[in-house]
């Protein structure tokens, strides 16, 4: 078969100003340069794809792209030529088309113009870009997880699966590069650029999460999809200082500072809902956004296929000067609508962890508020906590590669089609019936294909029926604190019926001031008892835990039941 040739023309491009990209800051150069991290073995995106940089103004820069075939093939010198005009601001850019449906394992990528040095990128792959932000639980490294030393040795060499990790870095502007943390910039997961460090602090690389979500899309794929991975987080950190000033202003009150649209899930004439908040500058003067200028802004002219988030713990108490997960579930869409403003991406996937165990409900309440926006997800990890002897890190549960199994069952059926189950159980509606001395409470679930009850990752008591050892409970709504409920009172009996999709439990002895009872499933801060579809609990890797769920009920007179839907 006769060998042939095939040229791809790209898009001519000139960008003279660029509103939501903070290339366009000025910035002389004497050559043609582009950030540190568009570099030798990295993923660009598959589709569509941006290089960027700086040049002298008024220089024609071009961006030519070879596919590299194995000898024998009957493609070869597949090429994409782009060109730009460097702008008045000396920031040039390009756009790279690629074919979606057959990925580009290897390119040469050759940057350059008459009378400049050529800049050229070895191994660049085109697949999928999936950026991972947070605080610790997302910056823990891999070799901390459960079996991480094995897993570092015998279970990460996929040379598709390529490694970017980003340095803690602040800034006070928008940053146009980022450093990376690690001895290479891009480079091929194996076991030599996977981080050998252990322990306080964390300081091996990359992210566990990112890696095992990363790993199950990749090999789900069968590996034909490059997969680009880069790790930009930082211990410790609240969310405040992953949103500039703009993203704080919309998630807040008018009377703390803002307008209270959460990141437009809410109308302006709704910004009141926090307004019995003591007015206070505490919360607005923390978001200075400083690690999203210097970790993040670097980035925000890369296309990326989603955005994988695992925050919330440093937010998570009574004193955290922005009100905890109160305001949480609007500080929270608020800074995922302005990333995707950023990134010029409206409808980027944005797929998080819902806190593990030892961090409230309250705060995994606040984080589903995101929910009211298109495209996010969550993973719960509630039930994958850790005791005191399992933690190498203390405060960081190791089961790491459950967490990054559950974020890729998202990705795998939201991005790439696939038939599995990523959902747990929700609760569709209820029932519930007082006789003289029980209230029984009938909840019926959607995704509730093999339905189960099983121990969590730290229980003690487990299912046994005591109080810690029970799924549902209940509480007087007028009584007690939000942080400290009162009147609480578990179920002793609870039966599942999966073929239903039902549980029931049975409260003997619950008093009520009013009258009216707060139904709460799985409320507990560390639940023992949770709800699973599918098969087995937290370590058998073969079903989804069930979402907390608590709804306030005016009981019904003894003899009779109430019906409601969610």
């Amino acid at each position: 078969m006769a060998r042939r040739n095939t040229e791809l023309s790209g898009l001519v491009l000139l960008f003279l100003f660029w509103g939501h990209l903070y290339v366009s800051q000025a910035r002389d150069s004497p050559t043609i340069s582009t950030p540190s991290f568009i570099a030798s073995n990295m993923v660009l995106q598959r589709g569509q794809a941006r290089v960027w940089g700086w040049a002298p103004r008024g220089v024609n820069v071009s961006v030519n792209v070879t596919l590299n075939t194995p000898a024998g093939s009957d493609v070869v010198g597949s090429m994409i030529k782009c060109a730009t005009m460097t702008a008045a601001n000396g920031s040039w850019s390009a756009v790279i088309n690629t074919p979606f449906s057959t990925p580009w394992k290897s390119t040469t990528v050759t940057i350059g113009s008459a009378n400049f040095t050529r800049i050229q990128l070895e191994n660049v792959a085109f697949g999928d870009v999936y950026l991972c932000s947070g605080q610790s639980n997302m910056a823990y490294p891999v070799v901390d997880a459960f079996n991480g030393t094995s897993e570092r040795l015998e279970n990460s060499t996929y040379p598709y699966i390529r490694l970017l990790n980003i340095k803690d870095v602040k800034n006070s502007v928008p940053a146009t590069d980022c450093p990376s943390e690690a001895p290479y910039i891009w480079a091929e997961s194996n076991p030599l650029t996977i981080s050998a460090a252990r322990g306080e602090p964390m300081n091996g690389f990359p992210s566990a999460v990112c890696f095992f979500a990363g790993r199950d899309i990749h090999t789900s794929l069968h590996e034909e999809i490059p997969i680009g991975l880069i790790t930009a987080a930082w211990s410790g950190s609240a969310i405040e200082s992953w949103m500039p000033p703009t993203a704080i202003t919309d998630g807040l009150s008018p009377v703390l500072g803002g307008n209270g649209t959460c990141g437009g899930i809410l109308r302006k004439n709704d910004a009141t809902l926090h307004d019995h908040k003591e007015p206070t500058t505490a919360c607005s003067s923390q978001g200075s956004g400083k690690m999203f200028y210097g970790m993040i802004s670097p980035l925000t002219t890369m296309e990326l296929r989603g955005v994988l988030w695992y925050q919330g713990e440093e937010n998570d108490h009574p004193t955290d000067p922005c009100y905890g997960p109160e305001l949480y579930g609007c500080l929270f869409p608020s800074m995922i609508t302005y990333w995707r403003e950023m990134f010029a991406q409206p409808n980027l996937p944005f797929y998080y962890v819902l806190l593990a165990a030892g961090h409230t409900a309250l705060m995994r309440e606040a984080q589903m508020n995101a929910q009211h926006l298109n495209h996010t997800y969550f993973a719960s990890a509630m039930d994958i906590g850790a005791t005191a002897a399992e933690e190498i890190i203390p405060g960081h549960p190791p089961r790491k590669q459950e967490v990054g199994r559950r974020l890729s069952l998202v990705a795998l059926a939201q991005l790439y089609g696939q038939d599995v189950e990523y959902q747990g159980p929700v609760v569709k509606s209820y029932t519930v019936h007082q006789t003289t001395s029980t209230i029984t409470v009938s909840l019926l679930f959607e995704n509730a294909n093999g339905l189960h009850l099983d121990g969590s990752a730290t229980c003690t008591f487990c299912c046994n029926g005591t109080s810690s050892g029970s799924p549902l409970y209940l509480v007087d709504p007028d009584q007690g604190t939000m942080w400290e409920p009162a009147g609480k009172t578990y179920a002793t009996e609870f039966t599942v019926d999966p073929t239903q999709g039902t549980l029931t439990a049975s409260v003997t002895g619950f008093r009520s001031v009013k009258g009216r009872a707060q139904i709460e499933l799985m409320m507990d801060n560390a639940p023992e008892c949770v709800v699973y579809n599918g098969v087995g609990g937290p370590n058998d890797h073969r079903g989804i835990v069930g979402v907390s769920w608590r709804q306030n009920v005016t009981l019904p007179s003894v003899g009779q039941s109430t019906l409601r839907r969610r």
